[in-house]
């Protein structure tokens, strides 16, 4: 499958999830008339790419019509993700004008919008099973096409469907020790770096951005 073939299988998708919308459902497509997966990959979209970013979904249609589709330098997630970046010496730039390093490619394991509020548990939508599934159809292909060398996902739901793609049973419990445990042998020559996520209430409450920091640091040894 070639990456224009999954972006229109994604397009075609016939999603019937409550609480979900395909991008190209919402206000006619007017914002998904390109040739991506999904907005993240508006950022950095590299392929072949050095390093595959997965994270868990993109957002609300609130924020994406207010945004024209896009994401905004402001939203806390790509405010420090810009930073996490700089530790591993990757010019991503931002949203509005990205970086050209040609190493890294943006997506989520959802593919598609929330109807409701941007933030909160995706499982209070998608059980894990349908999560996992869902990256059966999209994410798994990606990676055949991205050819990364480096995975790195951001939270549990992407780490856990990532683990299931690969058929890989988890050896840890928690996210920390999975962080502190990187990185995963996925497959010969593919590293699996398992992080926090990096937006607001995740560098708030759950890991401080200078910690994660430090675990991203762990990158440089596999580029």
């Amino acid at each position: 499958m070639t990456y224009p073939e999954l972006v229109l299988k994604r397009k075609n998708y016939n999603l019937q999830i409550p609480g979900l919308i395909n991008p190209s459902c919402y206000d006619h497509g007017k914002f998904d008339s390109d040739s991506y997966l999904e907005p993240w990959a508006k950022w950095q979209n590299s392929i072949p790419a050095e390093i595959l970013v997965i994270g868990q979904d993109w957002g609300g249609v609130d924020y994406y019509r207010k945004n024209n589709g896009k994401d905004n330098s402001l939203n806390p997630t790509c405010r420090n993700l810009i930073r996490l970046f700089e530790v591993v010496n990757i010019n991503i730039g931002s949203p509005e004008m990205p970086g050209s390093s040609g190493r890294v490619h943006f997506t989520n394991i959802i593919p598609f919008l929330r109807t409701g509020q941007m933030q909160g548990d995706l499982n209070r939508i998608l059980n894990q099973k349908l999560i996992n599934e869902i990256a059966e159809e999209f994410t798994a292909p990606l990676i055949s096409i991205v050819k990364p060398r480096i995975i790195i996902t951001l939270g549990t739901v992407p780490l856990r469907a990532v683990l299931s793609i690969f058929k890989i049973k988890p050896q840890y419990h928690t996210l920390k020790e999975f962080v502190s445990g990187s990185p995963l042998n996925l497959d010969s020559g593919l590293y699996l770096f398992p992080m926090y996520h990096c937006g607001s209430s995740g560098a708030n409450r759950n890991r401080k951005l200078e910690l994660q920091k430090q675990d991203w640091l762990r990158i440089l040894d596999k580029l």
